[in-house]
């Protein structure tokens, strides 16, 4: 209808927060780790640096309504139960959490982004695609550093499976295991 090529969303800095704080409880990657991305495909997220309370605080000062997803409120879902119960503890612990929360989500971001290029150069070194598979040069692979090895197996995991929902820590500790 508009014709746009991005969808802004209203994440903020404590969504950030509390999704990186979701994504450590469920034992997630340094990728989970940093939160929500200010952009992931068509999506944008402009509002990634402010808090909530500022948002509302503009709004209020224009006399601008805004949408709320009515889900927000409840606590049936775990990601409104760190919202609500443990980013306010965790603000009266340590001023400020939240912003040095979405500060350190974007250094792992960076780290991850970083990572990520280092294990497709690893991919290109010791991998190679034949007869249906990726074959891994064993011998290559224990030169590289333990970070990257489990980096490598899961991506290689990954693109063999086409996904990644289902695979942890534990497929990829077989696969260095059997290497």
């Amino acid at each position: 209808e508009y014709q746009a090529d991005k969808i802004a969303v209203a994440h903020n800095r404590e969504d950030c927060g509390e999704t990186m704080l979701f994504h450590l409880f469920r034992g997630s990657n340094l990728k989970g780790l940093g939160g929500i991305s200010p952009v992931s495909g068509d999506v944008i997220r402009p509002l990634m640096k402010v808090g909530r309370k500022e948002i509302e605080g503009y709004l209020n000062g224009q006399n601008r309504e805004w949408m709320e997803d009515e889900t927000n409120a409840s606590e049936v879902y775990s990601r409104n139960r760190i919202r609500h119960q443990i980013m306010p503890v965790a603000e009266e612990l340590c001023a400020g959490a939240g912003e040095r929360m979405a500060e350190t989500a974007e250094e792992l971001r960076l780290t991850e982004s970083y990572l990520a290029e280092q294990t497709g150069q690893a991919n290109l070194k010791c991998c190679e695609k034949r007869d249906g598979g990726t074959f891994i040069n064993v011998t290559k692979l224990e030169e590289l550093h333990p970070v990257l090895q489990t980096r490598l197996l899961f991506y290689v995991l990954e693109h063999e499976a086409e996904a990644s929902k289902d695979l942890g820590r534990i497929h990829v500790q077989q696969l260095l295991k059997l290497c």
